[in-house]
This record gives C-alpha cells, structure tokens and sequence, in this order.
C-alpha cells in the first residue's frame, strides 16, 4: 500500500506566516493612515481657502471695495467679538459658497487639544462668539469676526465627533486680513512682512506648543495652517506634528 503524502501546512509554519503578516502590517498601515491623512488635510484646507478668497474676490467686484464692513453688534464684548457679527459676516459674504448641513448652538465648544494632545485648550471669548457650520463633506467651519480690525478668523475641523481635536491634525485656523489695497490674504499682513526661515523653528514650536496663543496672540492652529499654507497647501517634511 502507498503511503500518501501529506502537503498540508505544519502549526509552527502557520504561525510563522501570521507573524510576518502582523509585522508587516503594523510597519505598513501606519504609513498608509498617515499619508491618508496628509492628503486629506492638504485638500480640505487648499479647497476652503480657495473657497473664501474667491468669496470675498466676489464681493470686492460685485461693491468695488476692499475692506469689510465695520458694524456694531450689542452683545459685542470689549475685544470686539460678536458672536451676531460673526454670523452677519458668514451670511453676508460666505454663507452663498459653502453648502451648509446645520448651524451650531451659540456656545458650543470644540475639545479643542494641543498638537501632544497633552493639553485642552480653555474656553476663550472667540470661541464663544464663533458661529459654527457642518458643512456637507463632514468638516466644521467657524467664523470669528472682530469688530476692531478689518479681518476674520476661519477655524476648519475635520473630524468634529472626535473627543480630542487636535491641533494641526484636526484643527486648523486661517486669518483674513485684508491691506486694503489688493484684498485679502489668507494670513495676515503681519505673518507675511516677519516671516522668514530664520523664524521657522520659531513657527514649528509655536505649532507643537502646549500653550493656547504661543506666539503674536495667534494660535497654535494658525502657526500649524501657516506652514502648510507656506509650502504650497503640502504638509512640509518638518512639520511637527504627527499625522
């Protein structure tokens, strides 16, 4: 009688292969979640700052000015901040561009965290006078404006059901700021007359910083959006937060 041969893998070469399979994966995935990432930041901010400039491009030619108007609101604290006149503003010049789901409640707040995620960030007076939108692609759009310059913050969340938004991963900030000559820009003239590479570890450590406002009372969010922004809407080879 034959003996029949037996093909069959043995438990040890099984375990092998899964073991393999395992590191692999985790060397691979990480990877791939974190380029996934990358290019969703890249194009969420890219397209909503091409967004709002145009917007306000559109406003400029349809009124033939460059400068946004300055109102007053009641409920505007000392600093300026309205949270009326941050929703008057988002109507009046944004509201026609972006696809809107729902407005949040006056009040909400975002956990919003450093870039460790180490440290949540209080609960300032622009957040309380921000006017926040889902918009229809799932990211978050709040509009701050101030009623002492002629200028607006726009807060971008990409993942607002998290219960730790981080900055520079989650959340980003942009300034408008107009010089009221040529229009407006999406960081504000300041940032664009100082900048320079001798100051960009100075910017990568305000973007990682734990405090809340690290540098030119602007946030660690602007610091993170700014490097982007400067390298074309690519996340740089520095950047110092991990995605």
């Amino acid at each position: 009688m034959k003996k029949k041969n037996n093909f069959g893998f043995t438990l040890a070469e099984v375990l092998i292969t899964l073991g393999i399979i395992g590191v692999v994966a985790a060397i691979t995935i990480p990877a791939l979640i974190s380029a996934c990432n990358k290019i969703i930041i890249e194009n969420r901010l890219r397209q909503t700052n091409a967004i709002i400039l145009q917007a306000f491009k559109q406003y400029q030619a349809d009124e033939g000015d460059s400068t946004l108007s300055q109102e007053v609101y009641d409920d505007a604290d000392q600093a300026g901040y309205s949270f009326k006149y941050s929703k008057a503003f988002f109507e009046k010049y944004l509201g026609n561009s972006f696809n809107t789901k729902m407005q949040y409640p006056q009040g909400t707040f975002f956990p919003i965290y450093s870039a460790s995620g180490k440290t949540k960030y209080s609960k300032d007076n622009t957040q309380i006078n921000t006017v926040f939108y889902l918009l229809n692609n799932g990211t978050v759009l709040g509009v701050i404006r101030n009623g002492n310059y002629d200028g607006a913050r726009v807060w971008v969340i990409l993942n607002p059901q998290k219960k730790k938004l981080r900055s520079g991963k989650d959340v980003f900030q942009f300034e408008y700021v107009s010089d009221g000559v040529s229009g407006y820009y999406e960081y504000s003239p300041y940032v664009r007359k100082t900048y320079s590479n001798s100051m960009r570890n100075q910017y990568i450590n305000a973007c990682k910083s734990e405090t809340q406002l690290p540098l030119n009372y602007m946030t660690a969010a602007q610091f993170c959006t700014f490097l982007i922004l400067q390298n074309n809407f690519k996340v740089p080879k520095d950047y110092p937060v991990k995605l």
